[in-house]
């Protein structure tokens, strides 16, 4: 049976003529989520190593528009779009091209590669990190989710899954928009909501490359004073931060604007 393509570039949303296999060699596996797998594969055009993932265009693809372009697009794809406008943002993996082949969807994406997702890394540093390494990461996670808020988008799936960390740099890349979606500009229950989850994942983030372990495993009303916590050597900077993000109730959370104006992220 012929293949059916249509080929999107979201750097100009143009369609263009062209199929995967004819630009696009599809290489190992290297990845599941919930509805698609990953491969890695090469751009025949100029040997870019990228990661191309493929699902099917089922009930689970969601679609909408953008300004600038009169047709529904794959909300992942248009999201990308918005992330990356005006400027690229280079914490998130950037979608390169989008094609409908034969009743699937299948996206090309950057591929930082070598890299390795969060807890993949964490395992290779004997589940922590030293302070300077957790405070170049952590800047760039709360950078990243202040860029989303920023842009009104949603990431609607945030795990360790989705954080890839570069081995060579240690550049963040967050990945998988499959489940992202806009929030109200202005106040409003849902961007409440969006900046809660945002700020609790980040929380957890903290905890979880200076010590090992996640938010909830530390108790008490002052961490500053918790022995277990200081056991791990941390600067009293770095205490701070952690003993702000210690709150089980969102009202009590720091803002993404606290967060990065805290003296931890600040010149050493």
């Amino acid at each position: 049976m012929a293949s059916s393509s249509n080929r999107v570039s979201p750097n100009d949303m143009e369609r263009n003529t062209g199929t995967f296999s004819s630009l696009y060699e599809k290489g190992k596996f290297i990845g599941a989520g919930i509805c698609a797998n990953v491969f890695e594969g090469i751009r025949r055009s100029d040997g870019q190593v990228v990661a191309s993932k493929h699902f099917s265009c089922d009930s689970v693809s969601k679609y909408m528009k953008i300004p600038g372009h009169d047709k529904l697009l794959l909300t992942e794809v248009a999201i990308n779009f918005l992330l990356h406008k005006p400027v690229k943002c280079p914490n998130i993996v950037q979608i390169l091209d989008w094609f409908v082949e034969d009743g699937k969807h299948i996206v090309i994406m950057e591929y930082p590669y070598p890299c390795k997702t969060l807890n993949e890394f964490l395992r290779s540093h004997q589940g922590r990190l030293k302070e300077t390494e957790a405070r170049h990461i952590m800047r760039q996670a709360v950078s990243t989710a202040k860029h989303c808020i920023d842009h009104n988008i949603a990431h609607g799936d945030l795990h360790r899954g989705n954080v890839l960390i570069t081995m060579d740099k240690l550049e963040l890349k967050l990945i998988d928009f499959g489940f992202s979606h806009l929030i109200p500009d202005t106040a409003s229950e849902v961007r409440t909501k969006a900046v809660a989850d945002m700020v609790k994942f980040l929380s957890n983030l903290l905890f979880l490359l200076t010590t090992g372990d996640e938010r909830h495993s530390f108790h008490g009303p002052d961490l500053l004073d918790n022995p277990r916590l200081k056991a791990f050597g941390l600067s009293k900077e770095c205490l701070d931060l952690m003993n702000r993000c210690r709150h089980l109730e969102a009202a009590d959370w720091p803002t993404l604007e606290d967060l990065l104006d805290h003296k931890w992220f600040k010149p050493h």
